[in-house]
């Protein structure tokens, strides 16, 4: 396995959901949240739990389908939040499909100091993994179905945490692909261009590539070892903007309790 030995293969992963009454962590609330503890080397779950959290509105009622009535009369969820804090202290990473949406909305859990969620190291399942029957990111739905995994219900926490561990239970050299996803969550990314006519350019459209109104091009921004796989796999040609980059999700240095 080709595996970067500065990022050892965690033997736990929390997979985490929130779902909210909006988009906004400062104006809006969490009304529910699942959660996964996953065993990396046993490949399967140790453990799960989802609870509705009380709120006074749900403007995204028609979204996720809880009613601010059924989330007032959940039981305290104060053991679940609890328990939640136990699995953070277990797990080496955060995985979340969305992981920048996610990360703004866990340190409005009560048991949770908002200090320790910045020591928190997230791998995100749209833009860290590649998935081997994706042609580019797509959603947790697409993504199930691309790989045989049914989908009975969306916008519910735990089901889409569910979603994200029977992806880890079905793909082949899963841990290369998590070792993959490690890496790239702590490397630098630079702005990568399409070479594509408009009449072609529904195939960088198809990669994931975005339209940049103000220079007129589609872009995506990739790690280096992306970029080589990109300038064998793209039906078109690609160029690297050298002056641009960003940093990875995760740039701290790996916890204390990881036996480098």
């Amino acid at each position: 396995m080709d595996y970067d030995e500065r990022y050892p293969t965690p033997q736990k992963l929390l997979i985490l959901d929130f779902e909210t009454t909006g988009l906004s962590p400062e104006s809006d609330n969490i009304i529910e949240l699942g959660a996964i503890l996953y065993s990396v080397a046993d490949r399967c779950v140790l453990q799960q739990f989802s609870s509705l959290l009380p709120v006074e509105r749900n403007p995204a009622e028609k979204i996720n389908r809880i009613s601010v009535v059924a989330s007032q009369n959940t039981p305290s969820s104060a053991g679940f939040q609890a328990m939640l804090v136990d699995w953070l202290q277990e797990a080496e990473y955060v995985v979340a499909h969305n992981a920048d949406f996610d990360v703004q909305w866990l340190p409005k859990i009560e048991e949770i100091d908002p200090d320790w969620c910045k020591e928190q190291f997230w791998l995100c399942t749209y833009n860290d993994f590649v998935w081997p029957k994706n042609i580019k990111p797509e959603s947790l739905i697409v993504t199930a179905l691309n790989h045989g995994i049914g989908v009975s219900n969306a916008h519910r926490a735990l089901i889409d945490c569910q979603l994200i561990s029977a992806l880890f239970d079905r793909v082949d050299s899963f841990e290369q692909i998590l070792a993959d996803a490690i890496l790239h969550s702590f490397s630098p990314k630079l702005r990568t261009i399409a070479k594509v006519s408009k009449d072609k350019r529904d195939l960088a459209k198809k990669r994931g590539y975005r339209w940049d109104p103000g220079s007129r091009q589609w872009y995506s921004w990739m790690t280096k070892g992306r970029i080589e796989r990109e300038r064998k796999e793209a039906p078109f040609e690609i160029w690297v903007d050298e002056s641009t980059q960003k940093s990875g999700r995760n740039t701290m240095p790996p916890p204390e309790h990881w036996e480098l």
